[in-house]
């Protein structure tokens, strides 16, 4: 510290550097003396003990974390590690009352619980009622933050809760959140966690630099608050892991750490009480969580507890050593922090954002792993939307049929049903694991997860058919399948076309069959011709550059649907002849680049005819496209409703690299074009209801007859409205988007992106959302790629406010999505990596998979575009689902009906029908959630607070319905309960002058040497919030909280303070921006009888594997096996620096560090040094101790220093006059 003292001769002042502050003194030459002075000041400070940690209270947590398959299966781990830790460790608690053990994975302990007999299940019962055993989170998995959509996540903790209720009760329910493993922490997860009941959050992986900066300034606990909608309702008290999830080094005793004796157990207790009294100096208050555990760890308990238990007796034996030791859970740690918050001795700081990029060193930001395993993304999104609508189907007939009577030999009970949906559901959860979606475990891994996947869509589609059948028979059982083989007219049959819809909203869109033959006619349930259009249908993955492969496979026939909400609706199609006006044939075109085999390849049979021009158009009633002739790629984008104009210029590209891996990207320069033009095929469809544009790229190096790549762009002009406003300019149409479809084939250390580069000015601001929300993003402050990558889950835009334009991308599943410069959007589609990156997997991400990735464009004004983005969303990720059955219209309704809905009504526009499924597979009961889409003032009326009758909603009468927690295992007093007594009991929370920790969206390039006065845009997250803004936000949430009041009447908004609704309240269900509601509902049946048509389902296992034995393989780069290999196989874990091997590395990394201090993108809270937003760190009680103490020691070295400065200077001048 004495680096920071100089002296000014002039002024004759020690002057503190880095501040204003002054400490005037006296004259010049007493500067050395008043150095020495001040030296011995912080001298007998630093040995003053701190006042907050002079009585440290150690808690020791006892946990294994588990992955449900990573470099195993998830079987394999079980059989071979996990079932020997969960009954080896429910056998040392039994025998001590002061041990311990906390546990997350509920996939992994019901596959242990079930194979247990009666008395272990009764000793772990007892286990969990003395709070020996806690869940933590109690989640299916512990899910991806970044790949795994909200409804997804809600889904999987859900079923987890749902499984410890029913087997251990309501009192077991998590009370404390445990996501130490992902790769980064969304802002949707304190939103989601806080309404599930929890009391805490422990985290773990923020980036590197911002975890420095947290435990510098003590901020490594604070409030979270996930959303700006739902401000309180959204918070949770966050802890952040010190040292990663891992035993204090040299104390896992399955690591090789040295055995506790009577000989050394002094100093390995004096070992672990040194490291600890230096972690404890990260947190405020006297209590400290320290993890005892690590991967699958506890396979030995009695070498683990039996050392522990010595220092843990000899630490407590010893109060010199100023601490206390125990055994706890999560559960213990944040029950003695809240004590000791509601004291009022310390408080904590507040923070709003999300945890992307995480990077645990400078050149290692894990922002690979958003797009890694593209294929299996796409599938898990895909297979949950089929997964939802089978829900959807079956509890609503099962509400129509009523209670489960007896069945004909042979058929399928509603529980038998049931049982298949939630086996259905569990393979889905299992994949939303942190290292399942992300695709970050092994090859066969991957492929079990996929097998799953396929598993549950087999599962989903013969529920829906079922239902289906349920829901539309008149007198019998019909046979209905869902399937993408074309339909055969050749022997003259009819279809019956059945479209279901499982959303809340009835919806007017194109549909699409496929059909072997080109005449075809398309009916409605009255017999009335239907318009259509008929298009060849090409298999992309067949097509060639020569005209004789054309890759054409049959048909396909485009036709207006309406399809009520919930509910389905009836079409047929039949052979037709060329002289039949409602269908229209398409009109096709053929282009061929120069350089491609036959070039221009003339016509066939007149079918076939060749553009003109340097621009190929598609064209629709609000929109119009232009391709590029020679590229195929589009070039301009233009909103007729507006007259505007804008520049695209699309370009699929590559990152090329051989250092990137499954978790980290990082790229050899900018992105490069992986086409070489002229390459190129293309086929264009014109006709009444659509045009398209098939384009088919032939890479640099690749197989020159096939193409890798390919690009279906499609515009539509069939009137389906998707917002109806009050004038044609803000109504907004399916004509207004653009569909595009790339077929990409990863190709060896090559990282595929799209990016479309506009002339919209954005100031370098792009916007991603978390499933839920949207978060502003920056592209400024770095020039490396990888630095400026963020997930996105269902949508992505940039915005020229001056323009008045928004340029948007909304997709169907989740994806890495970045903006290179001022104007330009990107997202990437596939990553095959030659090489691993050091984080664990041991192998590369060998992915030459062939994923369709489909999004949606739009172009219009920021408020449409806000409007209809989310439905959109929605829209794409939960498709119709089109089912069919050979019969003629005659016969097919005399057996069934041809419309059906539960509706009375659709939902309101703002609010989107989550979740309607049965609790299980006998009570009457069915879940009920409902979710505002829009964001607090987002928009001046779809944001405002929305009301809905169920009683007028359902056609049903609902005899009951009960307001649970999100994920259905708490009452709402029991909610109420839980937050009364953690957060919200703690004193001062609504002190306008709160601490906040600053959200970063890019670091202002100079922030390291900004001082006081300087002005930071308070607009932009990822700077301190200024006092002005921060009066800002008071104004709106007490605006908010008056205009809610007014609606509702007086109610504690900290809470869930809603009792039951009755059916007969005037407001119904209220719901405010961005709020879910979970209800259980029971609604009377209209007719019974039917469950005789029900069919068992085809459930086939899953093929065996023979994995090899993890628990006897090393980590790559000579880790100890068991241990956590993503530290580079060093033991040096992620909040830790390698350290360098010689002076000029240590000066290399030093650089390399203080370079990227400003490119920490948006990593949620790194420090800018603003003067004016430092806010007091350190209690006021201890404040007032440190200040007598120190002034008590200042004035006595004062004292005692112009006492022997006057005794010298007497001796030298015996007049003992000073000089001036």
């Amino acid at each position: 510290l004495a680096k920071h003292i100089r002296r000014d001769h002039r002024c004759s002042r020690v002057v503190w550097a880095g501040s204003d502050a002054t400490m005037t003194s006296l004259p010049s030459r007493w500067c050395p003396s008043a150095r020495a002075v001040i030296l011995f000041l912080l001298l007998s400070l630093s040995l003053l003990p701190d006042p907050a940690k002079s009585d440290l209270n150690i808690f020791i947590i006892p946990h294994s974390h588990c992955d449900p398959g990573w470099l195993n299966t998830f079987e394999g781990y079980y059989q071979q590690q996990v079932s020997r830790i969960l009954s080896g460790v429910v056998n040392y608690l039994q025998g001590d009352k002061k041990k311990r053990f906390c546990w997350a994975e509920i996939s992994f302990f019901s596959l242990w619980w079930e194979k247990q007999p009666a008395d272990i299940r009764a000793i772990t019962r007892e286990l969990v009622k003395n709070k020996q055993l806690e869940f933590v989170a109690g989640g299916w998995v512990q899910n991806d933050e970044a790949n795994a959509n909200f409804d997804i996540v809600i889904d999987q903790v859900s079923e987890g809760h749902d499984y410890i209720v029913k087997n251990f009760g309501e009192g077991a329910v998590p009370r404390i959140g445990w996501q130490i493993d992902p790769f980064g922490h969304s802002s949707l997860t304190p939103s989601l966690f806080s309404r599930m009941g929890f009391q805490g959050l422990v985290i773990n992986r923020i980036h590197h630099d911002l975890k420095a900066r947290f435990k510098d300034s003590k901020q490594m606990e604070f409030e979270w608050t996930g959303s700006r909608s739902l401000m309180d309702n959204s918070t949770i008290l966050t802890h952040v892991l010190h040292t990663h999830y891992s035993a204090p080094e040299h104390f896992d005793w399955e690591e090789g750490a040295p055995g506790v004796n009577s000989n050394n157990v002094a100093q390995r207790s004096q070992e672990l009480i040194n490291n600890l009294k230096g972690r404890a100096r990260a947190y405020r208050t006297s209590n400290l969580l320290v993890p005892f555990g690590d991967d699958f760890k506890f396979q030995r308990p009695d070498a683990q507890f039996n050392n522990m238990d010595q220092i843990i007796e000899y630490i407590n034996s010893h109060k010199e050593l100023g601490a206390t030791i125990r055994y706890a859970t999560p559960g213990e740690y944040f029950d003695a922090v809240y004590a000791e918050a509601k004291s009022g001795k310390v408080s904590f700081p507040t923070y709003a954002g999300d945890f992307f990029p995480y990077a645990d060193n400078a050149d290692s930001y894990w922002t690979g792993y958003y797009t890694t395993r593209p294929t299996l993304k796409a599938h898990s999104r895909g297979t949950d939307s089929i997964l939802r609508a089978a829900e959807v189907s079956y509890a609503l007939a099962r509400t129509i049929a009523g209670s489960d009577p007896e069945v004909e030999s042979g058929g399928a009970s509603w529980a038998s049903v049931f049982q298949g949906l939630s086996q259905a559901r569990r393979d889905v959860a299992l994949v939303q694991h942190h290292d399942g979606i992300t695709g970050t475990a092994k090859s066969f891994v991957a492929a079990d997860y996929m097998a799953r996947l396929d598993r549950a869509v087999t599962i989903s589609e013969q529920v829906i058919t079922n239902m289906v059948e349920v829901l539309m028979t008149n007198n019998s059982a019909p046979v209905f399948s869902i399937s993408e083989e074309p339909l055969n007219l050749d022997l003259k049959k009819e279809y019956g076309i059945v479209i279901f819809n499982s959303l809340g909203w009835s919806r007017r869109e194109l549909a699409v069959v496929r059909v072997m033959q080109e005449d075809v006619v398309v009916t409605d349930a009255e017999g009335n011709p239907v318009p259509s259009q008929v298009a060849p249908y090409w298999n992309t993955q067949h097509v060639t550059d020569d005209t004789s492969k054309d890759g054409k496979e049959g048909y396909r026939v485009f036709f207006t649907v309406e399809v009520p909400a919930l509910g389905c609706n009836t079409y047929f199609v039949r052979p037709g002849s060329a002289s039949d006006t409602s269908t229209e044939r398409s009109e096709v075109s053929l282009y061929m680049s120069v350089n491609s085999a036959n070039p221009m390849g003339g016509g066939q049979g007149g079918l076939y005819s060749s553009p003109e021009g340097d621009i190929v158009p598609l064209d629709s009633r609000h929109v119009g496209v232009e391709l590029d002739a020679a590229t195929g790629m589009i070039k301009r984008l233009t909103n007729k409703d507006l007259g505007n104009t804008i520049t695209v210029d699309q370009e699929l590209m590559d990152y090329r690299t051989d250092r990137s891996g499954a978790y980290i990207f990082r790229s050899v320069g900018d992105a490069q074009l992986i086409y070489n033009a002229p390459r190129m095929k293309m086929h264009v469809v014109r006709g009444p209801l659509f045009q398209e544009a098939v384009v088919y790229v032939f890479s640099q190096g690749g197989n020159a007859q096939q193409a890798e790549t390919t690009m279906i762009v499609s515009v539509q002009n069939a009137t389906c409205n998707i917002w109806r406003g009050e004038g044609d300019e803000d109504r907004i149409e399916e004509s207004h988007l653009v569909d595009i479809t790339y077929s990409v084939v990863g190709r060896q250390n090559k990282e595929t992106i799209a990016r479309y580069n506009t002339n919209l000015r954005t100031s370098g601001l792009f916007y991603t959302d978390n499933g839920l929300e949207i978060r502003q993003r920056t592209s400024a402050g770095s020039q490396r790629p990888e630095h400026r990558y963020y997930p996105s889950l269902s949508m992505a835009y940039i915005l020229d406010e001056q323009a008045g334009l928004q340029f948007s991308i909304l997709s169907r599943h989740a994806m890495g999505v970045s903006s290179k410069e001022n104007g330009d959007l990107e997202h990437m589609m596939h990553r095959n990596l030659a090489q691993d990156d050091g984080r664990g997997l041991g192998e590369p991400n060998n992915d030459g998979s062939r994923v369709q990735v489909h999004v949606r464009m739009l172009l219009h004004r920021p408020s449409a575009s806000t409007r209809v983005a989310r439905k959109v969303a929605l829209m794409l990720q939960h498709p119709t689902r089109t089912l069919s059955i050979a019969q003629s219209r005659e016969t097919y309704l005399a057996e069934y009906n041809t419309f059906y809905t539960p509706l009375a009504q659709d939902l309101p526009y703002n609010i989107h029908l989550l979740s309607l499924k049965a609790r299980d597979g006998i009570s009457d009961e069915l879940i009920l959630r409902l979710v505002h889409i829009f964001e607090a003032e987002q928009d001046a009326t779809l944001s405002a607070p929305q009301s809905t009758q169920l009683d007028t909603l359902f056609q049903h009468t609902i005899s009951t319905l009960r307001e649970r927690s999100l994920s259905m295992s708490l009452s709402v007093s029991q909610f109420n309960e839980r937050r009364r007594s953690s957060l919200f009991a703690l004193p001062n929370r609504d002190a306008p002058d709160r601490e906040t920790l600053p959200h970063v969206s890019g670091v202002p390039a100079n922030y390291k040497t900004q001082q006081k006065g300087e002005s930071q845009n308070t607009k932009e997250e990822g700077v301190f919030l200024s006092k002005a803004a921060l009066e800002d936000l008071e104004r709106t949430k007490q605006q908010q909280q008056q205009n809610e009041q007014e609606e509702v009447g007086e109610r504690d908004k900290r809470f869930i303070s809603r009792q039951p609704l009755s059916l007969l309240d005037v407001d119904g269900v209220r719901l405010g921006p961005m709020e879910i509601r979970s209800f259980y509902i029971t609604m009377t049946p209209l007719e019974a009888g039917k469950a005789g048509s029900l069919k068992p389902l085809d459930i086939k296992p899953l093929d065996p594997k023979v994995t090899p034995p993890i628990s006897q393989t090393r980590p790559p780069g000579g880790g100890l096996p068991g241990g956590h290999p993503r530290t580079n196989g060093t033991r040096i874990l992620p909040s830790k620096r390698p350290r360098p091997t010689s002076t000029a590395a240590a000066s290399a990394v030093t650089t390399a560090q203080e370079e990227h201090l400003g490119d920490l993108g948006d990593l949620g809270g790194v420090f800018v040094r603003n003067q004016d937003a430092v806010t007091k760190i350190v209690d006021i009680g201890e404040l007032e101790v440190r200040s007598f103490l120190v002034m008590s020691v200042i004035c006595t070295a004062l004292v005692v220093g112009i006492y022997m400065r006057l005794k010298t200077r007497r001796r030298r001048d015996p007049r003992g006059i000073l000089p001036m």
